[in-house]
């Protein structure tokens, strides 16, 4: 099974399409929120993130996770390779840890100003569905990429590990993106867990004091564990207003003035 999963590194990003694709299925027909912004310009933007993404990713980090945590193994390098832990337990803490990698540098992009000024265009989006989980500067995706590499050949994950993490952290990064809700008695279980599309929008509010809560992305455990846990938004999830309060227009979040916006000053914004 491992070696079929190895041979088909591609699969993480197959799952989070069919994810993804569902999940935009299911806002589509049953919205918690109407849009109020123009769907189509969103979307494009979004989109063109997700492109530039990608394309500076293989330009400037051609090595991928797995090839990395194959690298490891084989070389014998990183803390898990040098124990004498059994292989499922090996697995277990790599996916865990990766978690907890994961959590912590997204609580450091929001509070470095460096790394903030690139990680608000991701909360700049006046709207919250499933599109906004690829709306990340291409900054702030070098900067994740190049760290989740030197921690999983730190841990000395286990491909197999790193497999179901990356598959794990792009279905849920869809799914609790989603315009959705669950049905309460559902959403109360999961939420012990994983985090759900209304635990993550939250995190999205327009209020500071809700925005830097509930960062985790798979495990909730992590903001109970660390107090930045908010069960419910102030205003509710209907009324709740999402995005950044400097950043309020359809003008303000174009594709071109948000890829600027980490090399303008604070200033230049707000007056912008």
């Amino acid at each position: 099974m491992t070696g079929w999963l190895l041979q088909h590194p591609s699969l993480p990003f197959y799952i989070w399409l069919a994810a993804f694709g569902l999940v935009a299925v299911w806002e589509s027909f049953a919205p918690l929120r109407g849009l109020e912004s123009g769907t189509a310009l969103r979307w494009g933007t979004n989109l063109g993130f997700a492109g530039l993404d990608m394309l500076i990713g293989r330009i400037c980090v051609p090595v991928t996770s797995i090839a990395t945590a194959l690298w490891a193994e084989q070389s014998g390098f990183g803390l898990l390779n040098q124990l004498p832990v059994p292989f499922w337990l090996a697995c277990v803490a790599s996916l865990v840890a990766l978690d907890l990698g994961n959590y912590a540098g997204h609580r450091l992009f929001h509070a470095v100003p460096v790394l903030w000024r690139c990680h608000k265009i991701h909360h700049s989006d006046l709207e919250v569905d499933c599109s906004t989980a690829l709306r990340h500067h291409p900054l702030e995706y070098l900067v994740v990429v190049s760290i989740t590499l030197a921690l999983i050949a730190m841990l000395g994950a286990p491909p197999l590990a790193v497999i179901a993490w990356a598959t794990l952290d792009l279905v849920l990064a869809a799914f609790n993106h989603g315009n959705v809700a669950l049905p309460q008695p559902l959403e109360r279980t999961l939420r012990r867990v994983l985090v759900t599309p209304d635990m993550h929008r939250i995190h999205h509010s327009a209020l500071a004091t809700e925005s830097n809560r509930n960062f985790a992305n798979i495990f909730s455990w992590w903001d109970r564990i660390f107090a930045s846990y908010q069960p419910e938004p102030e205003l509710g999830h209907k009324r709740m207003e999402l995005g950044l309060g400097e950043l309020r227009t359809a003008d303000d979040v174009t594709f071109l003035r948000l890829l600027a916006l980490p090399f303008r000053s604070a200033r230049a914004v707000v007056s912008a």
